[in-house]
């Protein structure tokens, strides 16, 4: 996506090191406060979007059910901008995921906030093209965050993540077309049936930084694996084949 302001703005080092991370909740940083922590229940993607009937959850790592346990709003929740107002295209998600959005933060820069709120939440340093952040407060972190943002885009994605060779997706995977603008979706769930046939469950921010929120297609939020063989039709951006399938 393009990005807005000039780089200049925010050229300080990369690393950053400082006081760990004070949050009322590891596992997702971001839902703690100074207040204490939200309280999102049982609202998950895992028991808010079950699996269409003879499909299961396929087994994937650590990362992937991560993304599984990701806290949803309820489903009449709307897809709000940065500054507080609901997007024009209320039509295309089905749930949005519980997480503020931070500045610049569109759809590669919400694919790398993830994965870094993964790394960095599990103890791990989280490196990407060239940057990296290790330990410090949330400030800290989110500094990075921005700079991470300016930086680094669509065209990162496509051109430094693992090209997957098997045709097979896994939750976590994304589907990534580089670009200015360029587009990128984030895997966030896999289901399969007795078959091998394969569904997918596909999420992704958008330009102006906006709720990071799982698609829907046509009151559907499964995507067919196989249909990556010809384009797989989304409601934000062109089809996606395999040669567009990258892997952290």
């Amino acid at each position: 996506m393009f990005k807005f302001l000039i780089a200049f703005v925010m050229m300080v080092p990369a690393v950053a090191q400082a006081a760990p991370f004070h949050e009322f909740d590891a596992t997702y940083p971001w839902k703690s406060t100074r207040g204490g922590p939200h309280t999102y229940g049982n609202s998950t993607i895992r028991t808010q979007i079950p699996p269409p009937k003879g499909f299961s959850r396929v087994q994937t790592d650590t990362w992937g059910e991560w993304l599984r346990d990701l806290p949803v709003e309820e489903a009449a929740y709307a897809v709000h901008n940065i500054d507080g107002e609901m997007k024009e295209n209320q039509s295309s998600h089905h749930r949005v995921v519980s997480m503020n959005v931070l500045p610049y933060q569109q759809c590669a820069d919400s694919i790398l906030r993830l994965r870094a709120e993964f790394e960095v939440s599990r103890g791990q340093t989280f490196r990407f093209s060239g940057m990296s952040f290790s330990k410090g407060s949330r400030e800290a972190f989110d500094r990075f965050l921005g700079r991470l943002f300016i930086h680094k885009g669509t065209h990162n994605l496509a051109g430094e993540l693992a090209r997957v060779s098997e045709k097979r997706v896994m939750p976590g995977d994304v589907l990534v077309r580089g670009g200015n603008p360029g587009h990128a979706i984030l895997v966030v769930d896999v289901v399969q049936d007795r078959h091998g046939n394969r569904k997918l469950l596909l999420a992704n921010g958008f330009m102006p930084a906006q709720e990071f929120h799982v698609l829907e297609l046509r009151g559907s939020p499964w995507f067919n694996e196989r249909d990556l063989d010809f384009g797989l039709v989304n409601p934000l951006w062109r089809p996606f084949t395999w040669s567009d399938l990258r892997r952290f």
